[in-house]
């Protein structure tokens, strides 16, 4: 009885083939990313860039619109453009990382919620001023309430936010926007601060003396980590 036999060049080929096909993939896949990543520090740069003096200042001298009127502006534009972005970076199926498991589950849902309600205060804190239903202004240099704990509350909510969705959806994606935003966010307080500085002079700098910037202090090993 005779037997099939493979000529070694169709295997060969078969082999080649496999290997072209997952290399298409993986570079689909390396393309979708890099694009997400430049996608998030783009809107990053714009979102910086808007809010610097000169553009606010633009707007109300050649453009007469209102402080109010840019304000809310810029928060619809920094939702709208936010949307794509979340959708791309956290809520779509992507390669998955690591196992998950109850335990991932129950933890990063806990950081999360801890981050959100972090978020939530603060936010809360800042229309609060704007509206002028609080006794605080957004002119004063604020070191109560959650600002005796780190500079930048926000900033470690977000963290919070992001490190707890991590973990209960350990995804590619979510991985690579969690990293760019996080490093983003250190980057562009340290440019935040120097406005900062500027505007409240020696206060602010007693207060970045006392007071790290986004890791809370138990966390921190240095009484002066500024981190």
């Amino acid at each position: 009885m005779c037997k099939y036999k493979v000529n070694p060049g169709t295997r060969l080929y078969k082999y080649f083939a496999s290997f072209y096909f997952a290399m298409l993939i993986l570079n689909f896949m390396w393309m979708n990313h890099a694009v997400l990543c430049i996608f998030w520090i783009a809107y990053g740069l714009i979102h910086s860039a808007l809010a610097t003096s000169k553009i606010k200042l633009y707007s109300k001298d050649s453009l007469g619109i209102s402080e109010m009127s840019y304000r809310l502006f810029y928060n619809i534009l920094a939702i709208v453009t936010l949307l794509p972005l979340v959708y791309f970076g956290f809520y779509k199926n992507d390669l998955q990382i690591f196992e998950k498991n109850l335990y991932t589950d129950i933890f990063g849902f806990l950081v999360f919620l801890i981050g959100l309600v972090v978020m939530i205060l603060i936010i809360k804190k800042y229309f609060a001023q704007m509206s002028g239903t609080s006794t605080e202004t957004k002119d004063e240099l604020h070191i109560e309430g959650l600002h005796k704990l780190v500079r930048h509350p926000l900033y470690l909510g977000t963290f919070l936010l992001l490190i707890g969705l991590l973990l209960y959806r350990p995804q590619l994606n979510v991985l690579i926007s969690t990293i760019v935003i996080i490093l983003y966010t250190i980057f562009a307080t340290r440019w935040e601060e120097k406005k900062l500085l500027i505007k409240f002079g020696a206060k602010y700098t007693e207060y970045c003396a006392s007071t790290p910037r986004i890791i809370p202090r138990f966390f921190a090993k240095r009484k002066n980590s500024t981190t």
